[in-house]
């Protein structure tokens, strides 16, 4: 080899690495620097096997959130990457072909070809085989709930070439105990945070600080008694709900949480409640169009409000991310897991009448004829319009100021 080739071939690798974009993990990363120390060894980066490691738990303890920084913090050592979020929601949108074609295009990066359009999820088995068999790959294949999704993306480990990590997270242990190449000693329980962590999380979101002014201490406590610790989307929905408010507001909403439901769907039910409850209109209309649209296009979305400034929507976007009620990715908008039946509810009980339209929208927009999709776009357009289209943020501010805040990515916590 030439020294000129020599050089094109390491400005090639350097290159290929600086265009790997870094996930964001969380914003306020509490207790992650722990968990990546213990779970780095089961990882086991530097060894030559090719290995699949399973992170199971709860909804929304920080699985995701695991997964991106173990991705940030070892993606350079990997010839090719590829982070495939919301598996679970994007194959039943778009079906797993999509994901396996979003599999290579992030591993292959630039000797990906935009003809390699796969036929059918059989043809995207060989094809990643074909292809990866020789690469040394970094995959995380997050929240997944199904045997086949598996099989599909990461068949075998004879699949991936030598070094080769493909990290899964689930909810589901069985699922990962039924998969035959994900070893005991490789599986991850996901462990919650601690009561001291979850104190300075809710601190963190509430007071931008770990620890809370003096007048405020016992109200912390109080409400983690009420709310629970161990649970990252909650807390920072509470947390935010509350940041800038009196200790009487804290009293008051003590109150209402310590009447929720037995259970935690029953208290992520009226989180969410008060969370939206505080939004602007437009926030919140924003906020339902998603989960009506979980998982599609953001541009799908921008529609429906289109005279809505490209500003004030991008404001709304970030308010709901920094509030862990969405998350957005390649252009996509997920309604975070725990609160997508939640949302549901919420759409189907709202009574303001600008909101009745997305009734409809609700029932038709999964498996419905594109024709009747777009028309019930168009009528929920019209009507947006009607209620939006001369305001630019929707009625007064909420008092929140966390719109200075850069959040890009925020799943779990």
């Amino acid at each position: 080899m030439t020294e000129q080739q020599l050089i094109k071939d390491i400005v090639k690798v350097v290159s290929g690495k600086l265009k790997r974009p870094s996930l964001r993990a969380a914003h306020h990363p509490v207790g992650l620097h722990y968990l990546i120390e213990r779970i780095n060894p089961l990882v086991g980066i530097g060894e030559d096997d090719v290995r699949m490691i399973g992170i199971y738990g709860d909804k929304e303890v920080g699985k995701s959130t695991l997964a991106k920084a173990l991705f940030n913090h070892h993606s350079h050592k990997f010839e090719g990457c590829s982070f495939l979020e919301h598996v679970k929601a994007t194959a039943g949108l778009y079906g797993l072909v999509k994901v396996q074609e979003t599999l290579l295009r992030e591993t292959l990066g630039d000797a990906y070809d935009d003809s390699m359009r796969l036929g059918n999820s059989s043809i995207g088995d060989s094809v990643i085989a074909r292809r990866l068999r020789f690469k040394k790959v970094l995959v995380v294949i997050d929240d997944v709930n199904a045997l086949e999704q598996l099989r599909e993306l990461a068949g075998g480990k004879d699949w991936f070439g030598s070094g080769s990590r493909i990290i899964i997270t689930t909810q589901d242990r069985d699922l990962l105990q039924r998969y035959r190449d994900v070893e005991a000693e490789h599986m991850y329980e996901m462990e919650r945070l601690n009561l001291s962590e979850s104190r300075q999380l809710l601190c963190w979101n509430a007071f931008k600080s770990p620890v809370p002014p003096q007048t405020f201490a016992a109200h912390v406590e109080g409400m983690l008694e009420v709310i629970g610790e161990g649970h990252p989307g909650r807390l920072i929905r509470t947390a935010s709900n509350l940041r800038g408010k009196s200790p009487e507001e804290w009293d008051s909403t003590i109150e209402k949480l310590s009447q929720a439901e037995d259970g935690s769907e029953g208290r992520d039910k009226l989180i969410l409640n008060h969370t939206v409850d505080v939004l602007k209109q437009l926030h919140k209309a924003i906020f339902l169009v998603i989960a009506c649209f979980n998982g599609r296009d953001k541009g799908e979305v921008v529609d429906i409000f289109g005279h809505v400034t490209e500003s004030s929507f991008n404001r709304a976007i970030k308010k709901l991310t920094n509030r862990s009620l969405i998350s957005t990715r390649r252009n996509r908008i997920w309604v975070n897991d725990s609160l997508r039946e939640p949302s549901k509810e919420m759409i189907r009980a709202e009574s303001c009448t600008q909101f009745q339209w997305m009734r409809r929208l609700d029932d038709l927009v999964e498996g419905s004829p594109d024709e009747v999709l777009q028309s019930i776009k168009e009528q929920a357009r019209t009507m947006c319009d009607g209620f939006f289209g001369d305001s630019d943020d929707g009625d007064s501010d909420d008092g929140d100021s966390d719109d200075e805040e850069e959040n890009e990515d925020n799943n779990e916590h």
